[in-house]
């Protein structure tokens, strides 16, 4: 017998490695810059720079970039990530947003988590959905310069 492995549909469906510019998702602030030297996979990657004192972050462009989760069911968000200088805090979220307020289903802050200065590592989150008909995931950063590129929301099956 053969094993094979199936992949599983990456729900970003738009631009997951930034080779198509900024198209798909929004931004905070003046500090997001497309890298066209350095990408993990592709030229491209996002580059995000925050100073003390403020949060430079971006996320899926509802509009564009549609998906949706379902109660019970496991899923995982995948980066790859290239700390410019050493981080002191990457936030990752994923919420359904309702009004004003946002009903998060996973809020995964890394400080310090020994990543390594000029190299590109991936960073794996694995959490369990609500049901959210359109939810969207965001990444900020505080007091770095951040390199991301190949992004990946699947369901793990």
């Amino acid at each position: 017998l053969i094993a094979t492995q199936v992949k599983a549909q990456n729900l970003i469906t738009i631009n997951n490695s930034f080779e198509q510019g900024k198209t798909g998702w929004n931004f905070s602030g003046t500090n997001t810059q497309l890298v066209t030297q350095d990408g993990h996979t592709g030229s491209s990657s996002l580059k995000l720079i925050s100073k003390e004192g403020s949060l430079t972050y971006f996320y899926t462009e509802p509009k564009v970039q549609k998906f949706s989760l379902s109660a019970g069911k496991k899923y995982e968000l995948k980066m790859w990530v290239k700390p410019l200088t050493k981080i002191r805090e990457v936030e990752i979220r994923v919420y359904a947003p309702s009004g004003f307020k946002a009903e998060q289903d996973i809020a995964e802050t890394y400080r310090n988590k020994n990543l390594k200065v000029n190299e590109w590592q991936e960073i794996s989150i694995p959490f369990t959905g609500k049901d959210y008909s359109e939810a969207k995931f965001s990444i900020a950063i505080g007091v770095s310069e951040v390199l991301f590129d190949d992004i990946t929301l699947v369901e793990v099956k």
